[in-house]
């Protein structure tokens, strides 16, 4: 007599990686903690769902950035660069947990700021620069580039 070869497997998978079986025209999906969720479609619509998850999950993933801002700081009175002006850089609000850099005006009142890489869901965070100079009011400008702040005399 000839009996039907079996396939035994020495060990059962354990349930964390069970397979969902008997699925006729459904995706198949490897089981994680024993939660699953079967979606009705034929192999074509199911490479175009997985096509479309894996860009969405690479575009939510990969959206690390540095912020940058420019900008040149004048007197109000006289209308001419102000040199050495303290700049200081932060993430969405002034404050010491949210600082990134300081630097100076050159003589032509520029200044360049560079944040480190920081991560942007669908948004990404403000780059806010805080101006500070002796005998001027100290100036907040968010997201410059290239804009022209005038700083007033302290009275």
């Amino acid at each position: 007599m000839l009996r039907k070869p079996t396939l035994r497997i020495a060990k059962p998978l354990p349930p964390i990686f069970r397979k969902i079986r008997n699925q006729t025209n459904y995706m198949k999906f490897y089981v994680l903690s024993g939660f699953y969720k079967m979606l009705p479609m034929n192999s074509k619509n199911g490479f175009y769902f997985f096509l479309l998850i894996a860009a969405l999950l690479l575009l939510l993933s990969s959206c690390g950035k540095y912020l940058e801002g420019t900008g040149y700081v004048y007197a109000e009175e006289t209308r001419l660069p102000i040199k050495n002006v303290l700049v200081k850089a932060y993430i969405d609000h002034p404050s010491p947990d949210a600082f990134q850099m300081q630097t100076h005006t050159d003589t032509t009142g520029g200044y360049y700021v560079r944040t480190s890489k920081v991560g942007c869901g669908f948004f990404c965070p403000d780059v806010v620069v805080q101006l500070i100079m002796e005998g001027y009011q100290s100036e907040i400008v968010k997201n410059p580039s290239g804009d022209t702040v005038f700083m007033k005399k302290e009275q």
